[in-house]
């Protein structure tokens, strides 16, 4: 003989839980995702966006070593709400953010690369391209845009 049914006994449950929540007092706070280390560098070289179908956070990128000891610092991070949101309703599926890039002072190596490619920026892309998906499962497309030719959160103006 059954005393209590399946889902006679979930609905109790269920008010059991929800009085005893109600009665504590609990409050939910949703805190927005926040990156301390978003700021323009003091001598940027130019600004990248990085498009990945895998790789959502600007961590992803920031804290990987790339050829010429290039540096990356977050310009633009969506919240991901928003990027999630992008990711489902953008016919690509891909996650964005963008990038300051930068060498630390002092940084011959960084300084010559960068001098060297100065006029190719497609070349630095192509080369962070491969660096991150040689580190990470990201498989990113990078595209690099002269400061001038860059918006505030480090887009293409174009």
């Amino acid at each position: 003989m059954r005393i209590i049914n399946g889902s006679i006994f979930a609905a109790l449950l269920a008010a059991i839980i929800l009085s005893t929540v109600v009665r504590a007092g609990v409050t939910v706070e949703t805190v927005p995702y926040v990156n301390t280390d978003v700021g323009k560098p003091s001598r940027p070289l130019f600004a990248c966006s990085a498009e990945s179908r895998r790789c959502m956070y600007d961590d992803d990128f920031t804290s990987l070593p790339l050829k010429g000891n290039m540096q990356l610092s977050t310009c633009h991070h969506d919240s991901w709400p928003k990027q999630l949101g992008r990711w489902i309703f953008n016919r690509h599926h891909k996650f964005i953010n963008s990038f300051w890039v930068y060498c630390n002072h002092k940084d011959v190596e960084c300084d010559t690369y960068a001098a060297y490619h100065r006029d190719r920026l497609d070349v630095i892309a192509a080369d962070m391209d491969r660096e991150v998906t040689e580190q990470t499962h990201c498989k990113p497309t990078f595209r690099c845009y002269e400061l001038k030719d860059a918006d505030e959160k480090c887009f293409s103006k174009n």
